[in-house]
């Protein structure tokens, strides 16, 4: 399995400029994949992580983390939504996909987990905007506000 996942071509976790993401992300990522893989075949698939910070916030301010697994987020042109972290993924289809400029932000007020266990919210609200051109996004879920880099595949 890790092996399949480390040959995957399109993942962009596994490009050379980037760091390996911790094990416990790996079962987050084979979920995403499998979740893309069954796209349909005419949509276009995002999928972004970010491998530079994980920042959490609330009402009194954001928090940087020194040391962090890295999440993954996976859209698709026909509205299929997936945020993975660490042991799962919430997922679901974008309520509104909104396309201005060269951004095009996807939002859900209803992503659910998709694991039986888990110590994450059963739903979560989600917003990601992805800059198509320069293959960045930011997302802001589950009391996280990360600046991600993008693959489209």
């Amino acid at each position: 399995c890790d092996a399949a996942i480390r040959s995957h071509p399109h993942h962009p976790l596994w490009e050379k400029n980037m760091r390996r993401p911790k094990p416990a992300v790996e079962l987050s990522i084979l979920a995403l994949g499998i979740l893309l893989g069954s796209t349909s075949a005419n949509a276009k698939q995002w999928v972004c992580s970010n491998q530079a910070a994980e920042i959490s916030c609330g009402k009194t301010g954001c928090n940087v983390a020194e040391g962090f697994t890295p999440m993954s987020v996976g859209l698709d042109t026909k509205g299929k939504m997936s945020v993975c972290a660490y042991s799962g993924c919430w997922e679901g289809k974008a309520r509104k996909i909104v396309k201005t400029g060269s951004y095009t932000t996807f939002y859900s007020n209803r992503l659910k987990w998709s694991q039986n266990e888990g110590t994450g919210p059963s739903y979560i609200d989600a917003s990601v905007t992805i800059d198509r051109r320069q293959s960045y996004a930011t997302m802001l879920a589950a009391g996280y506000a990360h600046p991600m880099t993008c693959k489209l595949n």
